[in-house]
């Protein structure tokens, strides 16, 4: 489970899609543009933040905050650094269990100038503008809260898939060109610039966290982002980057022998690259590879091609013209099978702005313009993206209490992609699961068992009987037979998926450790205290291997209910003193605050009292 901290921004938004697409469960957060199904998070409020770790319990925490603006440049001195939410985050993300990896960024160095390249993670920082010295205050701040038990990763210049012109340092020197070329415009045509493509940079996000969490503690520290394609080794200026732009739109630049921009030089040039060896070894060591790398003049193109409609190089057009949401000309787009299909674009404008009105408490409006969009239409529910956001929507829909809208939305949405793909369709496992998630969130272990089994049946066909998929699939069973006190088919369901988990995962996974609390939970709840114990212990000796001090408390707290229940209030409070010592392991404020949502020390003080009388 991964928190993607930011998830609205350039990076973010890769990022989200990039953990999704791998096969985690992730949450992006946003604090002001909250939209395309973002869940709302200030991280300056410590209540919010620390309710959501213990509800989501992620085991990986991505910030991609603190964006250095342009102002940022113009004005060193706009403001001191402000650390002190960051080294909080950095707190209750280490109680929780999670890892946290910050993005930071190259111009951490751009006072370095005359200093080779490329620049290690080794190397003396040294920032100018406010922005950056804002990315080295909070590198600091996270080290301090979490005892150096994070990771910082430094990129260089983002480009990427936008929402407007001005999101990227790269894209914004479009508007030289764009919508009519700036005669006179001074462009830089000395220092060098290594641009990175986001959706390749939250590539290697996702691997190294995956790597933190199989490898544990050892993955720590800072990285350089050093990816480059073969043809961008050179570094490009921007009055580079501007030419190869003017290139792809058709702008004519030179008018009677003469270029309308100015070329800007400077007798010193400079270049900020940094050096990602550390990066490539760690991959290399776990076997890891990047893939592929986009290089600038196929990120550009294949960016810009989608944000300005070739309608829009015409002469009549307006500066910083958006869209037509008029349009309705077909986009190819792939499905959640890999198939690729034409939908109308008009469609899948209604798709977000469903979702916006959904993040301002807009439900009915929501699911009016969601429906609108399937009806003009059907193809919407086959697009990975899409479906996506149709989940993530019932995600937020349930969160607000509105169970009833979201199984509205959930049946419009199944039915149709059942009638589009057929009911044999992977596609379906996303509306599946997220009917097991409303009925559960409702008690309602009925309704919840029937869309299990459906999972069940689906996995099964699709991903065969020794997947993950269907490891999944068989937890999600044993949950729902349980409270039905159906408690041997629950356990067999729970035996078969901790033996995939184990097999696919190894025996000591943070995922197998999941799999046992939830089977100690079904033992505990059918009375079987004898083999629930050691299934606890078992789960306990795995989190705290991993130094997963919070879930490790969570897990000794559960097992001293079973025992209280079960009359045994010394092993009660044994087992209550082991989780207080290991929150003893994390920061101390971070503990108080964990100790007092499990209300463990209270329940050990009202324990302890009985015992006495």
């Amino acid at each position: 489970r991964v928190v993607v901290v930011g998830g609205s921004g350039l990076l973010g938004r890769q990022l989200v899609e990039a953990y999704r697409c791998q096969g985690h469960e992730v949450r992006g957060t946003a604090c002001t543009r909250v939209k395309n199904a973002l869940t709302h998070l200030d991280v300056h409020d410590t209540d919010k933040v620390s309710q959501m770790f213990v509800e989501f319990e992620p085991q990986v925490v991505v910030m991609c905050i603190n964006e250095i603006r342009d102002q940022d440049s113009e004005n060193p001195s706009s403001g001191e650094p402000d650390t002190q939410h960051i080294e909080q985050f950095g707190k209750l993300a280490a109680a929780g269990g999670a890892w946290i990896l910050y993005v930071s960024c190259d111009q951490v160095f751009e006072g370095c100038k005359g200093r080779e390249i490329p620049l290690s993670p080794a190397d003396k920082v040294c920032p100018i503008s406010a922005g950056a010295a804002r990315k080295v205050a909070c590198e600091a701040a996270l080290v301090r809260a979490t005892g150096g038990d994070c990771g910082v990763l430094r990129v260089p210049a983002l480009y990427g898939p936008l929402e407007k012109i001005g999101e990227s340092p790269i894209t914004i020197l479009t508007k030289a060109v764009f919508p009519r070329v700036k005669v006179g415009e001074r462009v830089d045509g000395t220092n060098k610039r290594f641009p990175a493509f986001a959706k390749d940079v939250a590539r290697a996000c996702v691997f190294l966290s995956e790597i933190r969490v199989k490898a544990g503690r050892e993955v720590r520290g800072v990285w350089h982002y050093g990816f480059v394609h073969p043809e961008d080794k050179g570094g490009w200026t921007d009055w580079d980057i501007v030419q190869m732009i003017a290139r792809f739109l058709g702008v004519e630049l030179g008018v009677d022998g003469a270029c309308q921009l100015v070329k800007k030089e400077e007798v010193e040039s400079s270049a900020i690259r940094l050096g990602g060896e550390d990066l490539s070894n760690l991959f290399k060591q776990h076997e890891v590879s990047i893939g592929d790398i986009k290089s600038l003049q196929e990120g550009l193109q294949e960016i810009l091609t989608a944000l300005i409609p070739s309608a829009a190089l015409s002469s009549s057009r307006k500066d910083n013209a958006p869209l037509s949401e008029n349009s309705s000309r077909p986009v190819e787009i792939h499905t959640t099978d890999g198939q690729k299909i034409k939908v109308n674009d008009k469609a899948a404008t209604l798709v977000k702005q469903a979702c916006n009105k959904l993040s301002t408490g807009k439900f009915h409006e929501a699911i009016q313009s969601m429906s609108q969009a399937i009806k003009l239409d059907s193809n919407l529910v086959c697009v990975e993206e899409s479906s996506h956001q149709l989940t993530a929507m019932v995600s937020q829909l349930m969160m607000s209490g509105k169970h009833d809208l979201a199984e509205v939305l959930l049946e419009q949405m199944y039915n149709k992609l059942k009638e589009k793909a057929g009911e044999n369709s992977w596609s379906l496992i996303v509306f599946i699961e997220s009917y097991v998630m409303l009925y559960k969130s409702l008690g309602n272990w009925q309704k919840m068992l029937v869309w299990c089994e459906k999972g069940e049946a689906l996995s099964k066909h699709v991903k065969g009987v020794e997947s993950l998929e269907y490891a999944t699939a068989l937890s999600n069973l044993g949950l729902a037979l349980g409270p039905l006190s159906r408690y041997e088919e629950s356990r067999k369901c729970f035996e078969r998926a901790l033996a995939i988990r184990e097999q696919l995962k190894g025996p000591d996974s943070p995922e197998v450790a999941q799999t046992l609390h939830n089977f100690a939970l079904l033992l505990r709840n059918s009375g079987q205290v004898t083999e629930a114990g050691p299934v606890y212990e078992r789960c306990s000796k795995i989190w705290r291997e991993k130094e997963q001090w919070g879930l490790l408390a969570i897990s000794l707290k559960d097992a001293a209910v079973m025992y209280r229940n079960n009359g045994e209030g010394g092993r009660a409070i044994e087992h209550l003193h082991l989780a207080l010592a290991a929150l003893s392991s994390l920061p101390s404020e971070a503990a108080a605050q964990i100790d007092q949502q499990l209300r463990i020390s209270e329940m050990k003080k009202d324990l302890e009292q009985k015992l006495r009388k």
